[in-house]
């Protein structure tokens, strides 16, 4: 998060990811910018790989971890709403979830239950957020009709 608002790189690879032509047009170099953010996440993925194969002791089945993990992944950066520190919170929220049905399937319950309450939580987060840019968007209508009237009159 640091790294994007107070660094002239991150700035750069933030304008280039919203909207390639206008960071063109800036000045700036947006293919450069898209190989570097490229470059920055295949070596952030690489040195996830390469601790998850150097934990000693374990023998680590990557099918059991690594399929759930994309989907909540959309999830999570969902609820993060596209914030580094809100996608930490995020995924120790959904990692809660997920442990507390594994509990939960212990006592029982059907496993598929976690997977709704997680749908849910996401279609609710979803549909607030429309609504909070649909509000936003009335309001900024309403101003502009009342600047419109006040300057006739």
């Amino acid at each position: 998060m640091h790294f994007f608002k107070k660094t002239t790189l991150g700035y750069q690879l933030q304008a280039s990811g919203f909207n390639r032509d206008a960071s063109r047009y800036a000045g700036m170099n947006a293919k450069k910018n898209i190989v570097t953010a490229m470059a920055i996440s295949g070596s952030l993925a690489g040195l996830a790989g390469a601790i998850m194969y150097l934990v000693p002791g374990t023998n680590l089945d990557t099918s059991f971890y690594i399929l759930p993990g994309g989907f909540d992944g959309i999830s999570v950066a969902l609820l993060g709403l596209g914030e580094p520190l809100g996608a930490l919170f995020a995924g120790l929220f959904l990692a809660h979830i997920r442990q507390g049905g594994f509990f939960m399937q212990i006592n029982g319950f059907v496993p598929q239950i976690i997977d709704m309450i997680i749908a849910a939580i996401v279609y609710v987060t979803a549909i607030s957020t429309g609504i909070q840019i649909y509000l936003q968007h009335l309001k900024k209508k309403r101003q502009e009709k009342m600047a419109e009237v006040t300057e006739n009159d």
